[in-house]
């Protein structure tokens, strides 16, 4: 038998399913820093500290410390740490502390989280302490959180500090603490807070309570919060209560109370309801106060508020009872008051409010009340009023005041009685004063047929003046208006009566009536108008009858007025307007009486209007007692306007006379008439003026005659004829005054004149004038003559002067010439202008010129010959003397490049030789660069004084000759002989000091030059450095090409203007 081989089961090791890593047991590193001053010294650890797989372990350490053998602040020491560890793989712990220890603040932390399944639990706590000189603080903080079958959670802490500050004799210490506990239970959340406090302030003690609880839940809510502090100056309570049901109601109450060193006690009580099921809103509050020291007493105050679906009442009230003490025998009692209230209902409304406000014996109230109901509705106040001026009955002194600023002393005075020296009592009657005041207006409502009925009344009572007042609006039948008013006075002139109606009728049309009187001692009327319509036949009339009557010691007035009107057969009215009174004023000893009549009628229809006016007045009395016054006027106007147009006369006369006796001191009439007529085609309108006057004042006598009349035909766009001539006369003892003044305008289509000429003639000059403007287009010429006569020979003169305007052919020519005669010279003066317009000379090269020639000829002082001539391309003027010689300027050139000027004289004694002054050219440089060029003669001003050095005694002597000769003593050249002297002075040295100025400048143009040129500069973000030549050079080149556009933008303006 052979043996079988038998092959053993092999068996593989298994294979593990887990990834293993390898890790590491501990991480340690370390820093240090070592010098002379500070050293800090820095380690770090991570230790992996398992013990096995099932529960893994980590820690980690921080450790810092830092010496300082010199600076003793920089100590200090840190150590922190971390714990991380996973019991069973079931649940995690993670546990870290934290320490810093320093000799000013030390802070301890710790804290660990521990975490397993769905419940979870942490805690934390902390500890700060600080230490120095004068401050030490510990602050100590717990906190917890758990949630294991609901969620808690809790925070404690506690803080307390010592201050002490003996330089400053400050002293505080505090105690606080504070835990706060907040759970969740199934459906609830409870949250506890409290609060505990003490501090001692300089030795004062202060302690605070307060606590929370509010709890909360998905139907109700629940809150409580009272508080406690005392001080010593302030001690307070307070309670808050608040209980919510959802969909139930929502209440508060809260209480708080306080006392203080100048409030005995104050106290608030407030509450509030709000209810879902009845919809209901209650709001109450009071708060009382008692106030003790100077000022004194009680204030309280309410709030009452009740909102529901029926009502709505708001009750507010304010009220004060204080004494207020100025010193012990100054005492003052002050009492307010201010309530409102109001009630709203679907039947009724009403709002209130009452003020009252005293101050010792003065009394202020006032009581507002607005009301509606089914019945009525209506506005109702009152006012009150007290007031004793006892006060001003007893008598004050007030010493000498003396203004030293002002020098002046202001005396004494003594013993004074305002109520007495014032007039007070006179007014007043007694120091006891009062005024009450009542109205209202109320609406008295109709039933679903009239608007109702609205009335007013007032009342006002004080012991000088009482008021009562009344007006209605009465609707039952007709709208009728009622108004009274009654007064009653212990002064006669305040007492009145006033009664009003007003009505207004509708049926058989509409009738307004209206009547009111007046009574007063000094004032009475009465009134009476009516104003109806006939609806059926479209007719319309008007009565108004007024009567007024003015009663006063001084003057008297009656006035009667009238006014009809109607529509019946057509249109008219008439009004009439009548015054009379009389005056007597025994201050200045006037008497007299005065009358005024004024009617106006008016009538229309459609083919016409007519309407005619009419005033008569006159006057009769006396002034002081011996002296008349006199005066009438009539006034008579007429319009009438129909198709064919419009006519008006208007006729014034009237006369004013001041005399006595036999002697007329002033008088004066006067007697205008105006007629018009004007049509669509013509406009014809003549006035006649005519008035005297007469004057004897002491000594002066005068007699006067002024007459003034105007024809005015006008047709328009055809012709306008008008001829306004005025006469004025009026002689005197002191010489006659005449003016005479006519003036006629013809004006048509092609030919416009208007001529004027005057005379005035006063005693001391004479004027006479022409002037005349006629037009025949298209030559227009005016001329205008004037001469003057007088005693005084200096004022005698005769000017004839005309100018000639002539537009033709795009050309305008214009011609002036003046000629003015004196006995002490003659001037002539031409003026030629000819101005082409723009067109003709662009197409035939015309220019414009402008010429004034000026020739004066004196034989009292010189000949003067000026001449101006302007051209496009130049401009020229001179003005010479035959013994001085010329003095020109020539200014040439239409382009800047080409601009030249030349000032330029000539000798008398080489009266054709030129003597360049100064001489300005521009030329072009290189590159378009413009230069100018400028030569000065230096001698000119040396022969100048030179000149009028040796004319001056004959200037002085022509001067005194004339002044002589016409008396004129105003010694004008009474220094003349100084004057030469200084020129003599002046033209030995001028000569010489030009040169020496024109060197000195020279001298410093040249230093200037050379410091410009050769300082370098170095700019602001610029690198190289340059000089100031360079750089303006640079700037100018910028800016060149700016200013020749400018140029040439400006020249081309000009050329469009010539």
């Amino acid at each position: 038998e052979i043996t079988t081989l038998q092959i053993p089961e092999i068996k593989l090791p298994a294979i593990p399913s887990e990834i293993s890593v390898p890790c590491f047991g501990k991480l340690y590193g370390k820093i240090s820093v070592i010098t002379p001053v500070y050293s800090i010294r820095s380690s770090a650890e991570l230790w992996n500290n398992t013990e096995n797989e099932m529960t893994p372990q980590f820690t980690a350490f921080l450790a810092t410390q830092a010496t300082s053998p010199s600076i003793e602040i920089l100590n200090f020491n840190l150590n922190s740490s971390v714990r991380v560890a996973i019991p069973k793989m079931r649940r995690m712990i993670v546990a870290e502390t934290f320490k810093f220890i320093h000799n000013a603040l030390a802070v301890e932390h710790q804290a660990s989280v521990i975490i397993y399944g769905f419940s979870s639990q942490a805690s934390a706590k902390t500890t700060v302490k600080a230490t120095t000189a004068h401050y030490t603080t510990d602050i100590v903080n717990n906190a917890f959180f758990a949630m294991e079958g609901g969620i808690s959670a809790s925070v404690d802490t506690t803080y307390s500090h010592q201050i002490n500050i003996p330089i400053l004799r400050f002293t505080n210490g505090a105690f606080v603490t504070q835990k706060a506990v907040a759970r969740l239970e199934d459906t609830t959340i409870t949250l506890t807070v409290g609060n505990d406090g003490a501090m001692m302030f300089n030795f004062h003690e202060v302690t605070h309570k307060c606590d929370l609880h509010f709890a909360i839940s998905p139907s109700t809510a629940k809150l409580k919060i009272s508080a406690e502090t005392d001080t010593v100056p302030l001690k307070m309570k307070q309670t808050i209560n608040a209980d919510a049901v959802m969909y139930s109601h929502i209440a508060f109450d809260a209480r708080f109370e306080a006392e203080g060193p100048e409030i005995k006690n104050s106290l608030l009580v407030a509450s509030g309801n709000a209810n879902y099921g009845y919809l209901k809103i209650e709001l109450k509050a009071n708060h009382d106060t008692e106030l003790v020291g100077d000022l004194s007493g009680i204030l309280s105050n309410s709030l009452n508020i009740v909102i529901d679906p029926i009502e709505v009442v708001f009750d507010f009230q304010n009220k004060g009872n204080t004494k207020l003490r100025f010193n012990e025998a100054l005492v003052a009692k002050i009492d307010l008051q201010n309530d409102y209230f109001a009630i709203i209902k679907p039947e009724t409304q009403q709002i209130n409010t009452v003020a009252l406000a005293r101050f010792n014996q003065y009394k202020y109230s006032y009581n507002f009340t607005v009301d509606n109901n089914e019945k009525e509705a209506g506005i109702f106040a009152t006012v009150n009023s007290e007031a004793n001026l006892e006060f001003l009955t007893t008598p004050i002194s007030i010493p000498e005041i003396k203004l030293s600023f002002l020098n002046m002393r202001i005396p004494a005075i003594n013993d004074l009685n305002l109520y007495e020296h014032t007039g007070l009592k006179n007014i007043l009657t007694t120091t006891e004063q009062s005024l009450d005041v009542d109205s209202k207006i109320l609406y008295q409502k109709s039933q679903f047929h009239s608007l109702g009925n609205l009335i007013a009344e007032l009342s006002l009572k004080s012991p000088i003046f009482n008021l009562n007042a009344n007006a209605g609006l009465y609707t039952e039948d007709d709208l009728v208006f009622r108004l009274g008013a009654t007064t009653a006075s212990i002064f006669e002139a305040l007492k009145s009566k006033l009664d009003g109606t007003s009505s207004l009728t509708t049926k058989r049309g509409l009738k307004l009536a209206t009547s009111l009187s007046l009574e007063n001692p000094h004032i009475e009327g009465n009134h009476d108008s009516t104003i109806s319509l006939n609806t059926d036949r479209l007719e319309a009339a008007v009565s108004v009858a007024t009567i007024a009557k003015i009663t006063l010691p001084i003057f008297n007035l009656e006035a009667n007025q009238q006014l009809v009107a109607d529509t019946k057969t057509k249109p008219n009215a008439a009004s009439t307007l009548k015054l009379k009174g009389d005056f007597n004023l025994p201050l200045i000893k006037a008497i007299g009486k005065a009358e005024a009549d004024h009617s106006l009628k008016l009538e229309g229809t459609l083919e016409y209007i007519s309407v005619e006016s009419s005033i008569k007045g006159n006057i009769d009395g006396t002034i002081l007692e011996y002296n008349a016054v006199l005066g009438a006027l009539d006034n008579e106007a007429n319009i009438y306007l129909n198709a064919d147009g419009l006519r008006s006369t208007s006729k014034i006369i009237a006369n004013a006379k001041l005399g006595n006796g036999e002697t007329t001191i002033l008088e004066m009439d006067v007697d205008e008439n105006l007629a018009v007529e004007a049509s669509v085609s013509r406009v014809y309108a003549v006035l006649k003026f005519v008035s005297n006057n007469e004057a004897n004042v002491l000594t002066f006598n005068t007699n006067g005659k002024h007459i003034a009349q105007a024809t005015i035909d006008f047709s328009p766009l055809t012709s306008l004829t008008a001829d306004v001539e005025i006469d004025m006369s009026q002689p005197s003892n002191v010489g006659d005054i005449s003016l005479f003044e006519k003036t006629a305008v013809e004006m048509t289509g092609t030919k416009q004149k208007i001529s004027t000429t005057a005379k005035i003639d006063t005693p001391v000059y004479t004027t006479d004038m022409a002037a005349e403007l006629e037009g025949d287009s298209p030559v227009f010429k005016a001329t205008l003559k004037s001469s003057a006569t007088s005693a005084i020979v200096l004022l005698d003169y005769d000017m004839d002067a005309s100018i000639k305007a002539n537009v033709d052919n795009e050309a305008l020519g214009l011609t002036g010439k003046i000629i003015l005669t004196h006995a002490d010279l003659t001037m002539d003066i031409q003026n030629v202008i000819t101005h082409s317009m723009r067109k003709k000379r662009q197409d035939e090269g015309s220019v414009s010129r402008h010429t004034l020639n000026v020739d004066i000829t004196s034989p009292t002082f010189t000949d003067v010959n000026f001449r101006y001539a302007a051209r496009r391309d130049g401009v020229s003027a001179s003005i010479s003397t035959p013994s001085t010689g010329l003095l020109g300027l020539e200014l040439q050139g239409r382009i800047p490049s080409q601009l030249s000027a030349r000032l330029y004289s000539r000798y008398a004694s080489a009266p054709e030789d030129d003597v360049d002054i100064l001489v300005i050219r521009v030329t072009t440089k290189d590159a378009g660069n413009l230069k100018l060029q400028v030569a000065d003669n230096k001698e000119v001003l040396h022969d100048m004084f030179l000149g009028l050095k040796e004319r001056l005694p004959a200037i002085t002597s022509t001067l005194n000759s004339f002044a002589d000769k016409y008396g004129i003593f105003m010694h004008l050249i009474t220094s003349g002989k100084h004057i030469e002297e200084a020129f003599d002075a002046v033209g030995q040295h001028v000569f010489v000091l030009s040169i020496y100025f024109w060197d000195t400048v020279q001298f410093f143009l040249d230093g200037a030059t050379k410091f410009l040129k050769e300082t370098q500069l170095k700019l602001h973000d610029y690198e190289e450095i340059t000089t100031l030549p360079v750089l303006l050079k640079q700037l100018t080149s910028a800016i060149a090409s700016i200013l020749e556009q400018a140029i040439q933008m400006i020249i081309g303006n000009l050329e469009s203007w010539r």
